[in-house]
């Protein structure tokens, strides 16, 4: 999105249903100067919207959420969109799972 790849794609460790993109340097988030009484606004969150958005029309209903993660060999922190999909789209990934064995 917005011309160019995402950093990292992970799936979460502790959860099946969880993935994580991150971008080092999210294109929206430069253009946005945060006040400090601001400090908990997410300028990634638009985009968490959007992935939701994208995801839900394809027919894969998630909670999308972002979050900054510091980074200790940067002085600007990771922006990360978690992604956890809703029970059914394990369920319709399982049957699938089974049908290819047989």
């Amino acid at each position: 999105m917005f011309g160019k790849t995402a950093d990292d794609l992970q799936q979460a460790n502790a959860a099946d249903d969880e993935y994580m993109i991150s971008d080092n340097d999210l294109l929206l988030g430069r253009f946005i100067s945060i006040p400090k009484s601001y400090s908990s606004f997410v300028p990634g969150s638009l985009v968490a919207g959007i992935v939701r958005g994208m995801l839900d029309s394809a027919g894969f209903p998630a909670r999308v959420s972002a979050h900054f993660v510091e980074q200790p060999s940067s002085s600007k922190p990771t922006t990360t969109i978690l992604i956890k999909f809703d029970e059914s789209v394990m369920q319709r990934q399982a049957a699938l799972d089974a049908a290819k064995r047989g």
